[in-house]
This record gives structure tokens, sequence and C-alpha cells, in this order.
């Protein structure tokens, strides 16, 4: 082998990942909970975390968005917008964003779209087993 491709081991620097690099790339790789939760004990076991870093962190990881929404019969939905905007960290302007409304044969669906695409969509309500109909949407 080519002497220029060895790498000196003295000069080898084990990079430890941190709980902001964790979570960036948990966000990056649109991971859910358990899979952040497997990927962070995979990390851990084969000793790539920092110390300070939590594997745990992501089981709770929606704990403080909770406040905003709410639960009646069938639907989930947000009561707060502009509440939760502010904890997502997001300049809430009402004509910067649309509302998407979607539904499968299971499930019903409203996320809030940024007119421009620089952010993230938001979910705002989701019902499981509830079609799209007018009654549906007028009355929740």
């Amino acid at each position: 082998m080519d002497e220029a491709y060895l790498l000196d081991e003295t000069h080898m620097q084990r990079h430890l990942i941190t709980q902001v690099e964790l979570s960036d790339l948990v966000r990056d790789l649109y991971l859910s909970k358990q899979q952040a939760e497997i990927l962070g004990s995979r990390l851990k076991q084969w000793h790539l975390l920092d110390g300070h870093t939590k594997v745990t962190l992501y089981r709770k990881r929606n704990k403080n968005l909770m406040k905003y929404f709410t639960v009646d019969g069938l639907i989930c939905s947000c009561t707060d917008i502009n509440g939760l905007m502010c904890d997502l960290g997001v300049n809430y302007y009402f004509d910067d964003w649309r509302l998407l409304i979607d539904s499968s044969k299971t499930n019903l669906k409203a996320v809030l779209l940024h007119n421009l695409n620089y952010l993230p969509y938001v979910p705002v309500a989701h019902a499981v087993g509830m079609k799209e109909t007018w009654d549906n949407v007028v009355n929740h």
C-alpha cells in the first residue's frame, strides 16, 4: 500500500458527538423519537458520544409544545398558533402562511405551509379515523 494513504495514529483525534450535533443530525434526517433514541443508543454503545450527551432527551422533545394543543374526541388541534410559533422560534405573520388540509382513508391532518417555503410546515391538527368533509372541517 502507498505510504501516502497510511494514517499516523499519533495525530488522529476521535471526535465525540455533542448534544447539539446529535440534535442537528436527528433534525436533518427527520428521525422520529424512537429512531433518534436508537441512533443515540448505538452511538453511545460505540463510544462516539460526548459524556454530556443525553440519548433519552428525544422521548419528551414535544412536551413543551403540548400546552398549545387540545384533544376533543378524534381531533387533536392547536389552540394557540402564535404561542406555538414563538416556542418554535418563528416570527409568525398570518399573511406569510397558508393552511393545507389533507386526508386519506384513515386520517385527516391540517398543516401550515410557509408561502415562500423558507420554513418547514407546522402541523396544527390531526384526526385518526375521520375523513375530510365540510362538516368535519367546519364543526371543529
